[in-house]
């Protein structure tokens, strides 16, 4: 059956805000995905994080399954949410990760009720103060595709090398670590410009 959303509630304090948050449940890379929607305070909010990512297509025929119980699921009585299917492939790799401790994420296209203009036009505007509030933020580009994990690899290397460049200038002090790396390496695949 198709998830209902409740009305979030109406914060006394006009500068905080009621917001959804999605707990994602553990889980492999493939099968459901499930999880729980809670509204909290923005202020009173535990640790979470927040998504930026690329919609892609309009339409919403990825499916999460919304439930508050306990493993085993019953997958066939729970609510399903239907969202981005550019959500999918993250929500694979994020309830995998076992390393990955906070799975509680705020995302627009399921922490808000896209069929509400009256929540939207409330929540909106308040989108700077939830990434703010995020422990993190993380900006979801898709699957690897077309070069993509070359162009991140470069992207690093750029980012290593401008940053022995402002060392040397002594505009910042490298940690330990990046002092160890191999700076003739680096440097053989860029070039630095001034």
């Amino acid at each position: 059956m198709p998830y209902q959303y409740q009305p979030l509630s109406i914060a006394d304090d006009p500068d905080d805000v009621y917001i959804r948050l999605f707990e994602l449940h553990q889980g492999p890379r493939t099968g459901p995905i499930t999880g729980r929607l809670y509204s909290t305070l923005l202020s009173k909010a535990p640790s979470f994080f927040a998504l930026s990512y690329c919609w892609g297509s309009t339409s919403r025929n990825g499916t999460v399954h919304i439930t508050n119980s306990a493993p085993p699921r019953d997958l066939d009585n729970d609510n399903t949410l239907d969202i981005p299917p550019a959500l999918i492939p993250l929500l694979y790799q994020t309830r995998d990760r076992r390393s990955l401790k906070a799975r509680t994420w705020w995302i627009d296209s399921i922490c808000l009720n896209q069929n509400d203009a009256e929540e939207k036009n409330i929540h909106v505007p308040k989108m700077r103060e939830v990434y703010m509030k995020a422990t993190c933020t993380i900006s979801w580009l898709g699957l690897e595709a077309d070069g993509s994990r070359e162009a991140i690899a470069y992207a690093d290397k750029l980012s290593k090398t401008y940053r022995r460049h402002m060392a040397e200038r002594k505009l910042v002090t490298l940690t330990p670590d990046e002092e160890k790396e191999d700076v003739q390496m680096i440097k053989s695949n860029l070039v630095i410009l001034d």
